[in-house]
């Protein structure tokens, strides 16, 4: 939706590709256009992310109920990803069009966003990583000395979480019920 776009000296842009002073490249993309590589319908995007935004919702009314009750927030979301085959499968065929695009494109490093699941790993030779977002883990990827790292941001009022933490298992009745399976 806003490929290309610019707002004074702020530019969107569909694709950047760098140019490392020690002949390593990376390509930095949304992510969005590997949506076809994964072979979900359109129909099925559009539902899915229709739920993650009530998942969302949700997940702001427990971490409400959970502050009440003096416990730590966590990110309904997060622990559906982990918890979905269906979503793990997604996720693993998105790094897998990433990486080959990567591959066909001659970059050693792919930086995608788009999943919101955010992410530093070395796929068959490619590094590749997930920026993840602002919205469920406050991420963020920063290039230093010619490393890129994942940093995690914790809000003051405890919303983001850090991919370490330990959050609690789905009831696996209440997946059934949903018609989903637990992975």
């Amino acid at each position: 939706r806003f490929h290309e776009a610019s707002l004074g000296n702020l530019h969107l842009l569909g694709r950047l590709e760098l140019d490392h002073a020690d002949g390593r490249r990376t390509l930095i993309i949304h992510g969005d256009c590997f949506d076809g590589a994964v072979a979900c319908p359109a129909w099925l995007h559009a539902v899915g992310g229709w739920l993650y935004d009530r998942i969302l919702g949700t997940g702001s009314v427990i971490n409400a109920l959970r502050r009440c009750c003096g416990r730590p927030p966590v990110s309904l979301a997060t622990m559906i990803k982990k918890n979905l085959s269906m979503a793990q499968r997604y996720i693993e065929r998105f790094r897998g069009a990433a990486v080959d695009a990567a591959r066909k494109g001659g970059f050693a490093t792919v930086i995608t966003g788009h999943i919101h699941q955010p992410e530093t790993t070395l796929i068959e030779g490619i590094t590749y990583l997930n920026s993840g977002d602002w919205v469920e883990h406050c991420t963020a990827l920063e290039f230093d000395d010619g490393e890129w790292s994942l940093h995690w941001h914790q809000l003051s009022d405890g919303q983001a979480e850090s991919e370490d933490e330990e959050l609690p298992a789905l009831n696996p009745a209440m997946l059934a019920g949903l018609g989903v399976r637990a992975a």
